[in-house]
């Protein structure tokens, strides 16, 4: 059960991105261009034990402790890279935006026997990734089942710690400040903290005020390096109408740009820190 604080109604213009004024600015500004999902301003998971989250404003990188509003739309998503070591120029594998049903990231890549359809190699992945994957591989709708691959298995990581496979959440938080939804890409240090306040509420997540802060934790790893772990929690309740208005200007939009984003924009080889610890 949640112990969520009562918001008055009808309070969405306090968050900058449901503010006429704010809206309308965005819009002159931007002179009938579209807005796009990469347009959205990222905040990412600090490394190497960071304690403040990286926003970036017309006056530059502003530092700070907590993110707080309202959680227009959140979604998971999977990106299997060629190795551990992938870095900036090599393309992912496999895409996943549930973590349940992955598929091909460009279809060119792999090399099919003639015959069988059947994988039997990938541009810029070992020899034994392909073998794996042309094993597993469904047929019928050239997908994958995510959860049992070998590479989505803890301990399959660089030192034997955490997943090979880079998996997140992506949170989108419409704040104070900020006329466009804040992309929060949530670490796996934070998934498990996510999803078990995802499955306390009584409400769907867009009739919440939320709260994002971070928190430091030491590594499993040999070389016991720290990390920062983003903690969630719920501060306040919608009124209905209100959460009808998120889930209307922001939550359907966001989800419909999702489901034909390029997933491996998303998330690099390297850059997400990890525990090393089970997070699901």
């Amino acid at each position: 059960m949640t112990t969520a604080l009562s918001v008055p109604q009808h309070q969405l213009t306090k968050y900058a991105a449901f503010e006429p004024t704010r809206l309308e600015v965005m819009r002159e500004n931007m002179d009938g261009q579209s807005i796009g999902f990469f347009d959205l301003p990222v905040v990412k998971t600090p490394s190497g034990g960071g304690q403040f989250f990286t926003i970036d404003t017309a006056s530059g990188p502003k530092p700070v402790d907590t993110i707080t509003g309202v959680l227009a739309f959140t979604t998971l998503h999977g990106v299997l890279w060629p190795s551990n070591d992938s870095a900036g120029g090599s393309k992912p594998v496999l895409v996943t935006r549930d973590l349940k049903t992955a598929r091909m990231a460009s279809p060119e890549i792999a090399t099919r026997d003639p015959a069988t359809g059947r994988i039997t190699a990938i541009t810029g992945a070992p020899p034994a990734m392909a073998q794996v994957l042309g094993e597993s591989e469904n047929l019928t709708t050239n997908t994958w089942d995510w959860m049992t691959l070998p590479y989505t298995q803890f301990g399959s990581g660089r030192d034997g710690m955490g997943k090979a496979a880079k998996e997140g959440r992506l949170a989108f938080v419409c704040t104070a400040d900020s006329a466009l939804p804040i992309c929060l890409r949530m670490a796996p240090s934070s998934l498990k903290a996510m999803k078990s306040i995802l499955l306390k509420l009584e409400l769907p997540y867009y009739h919440y005020i939320w709260q994002f802060s971070l928190q430091i934790q030491q590594s499993k790893r040999p070389t016991k390096e720290n990390y920062s772990a983003i903690v969630p929690k719920i501060v306040g309740t919608l009124s209905p109408e209100d959460a009808a208005v998120v889930a209307s200007s922001w939550k359907g939009p966001l989800e419909r740009e999702w489901r034909g984003a390029d997933i491996s924009r998303v998330v690099d080889a390297v850059s997400e820190p990890e525990s090393g610890e089970p997070q699901e």
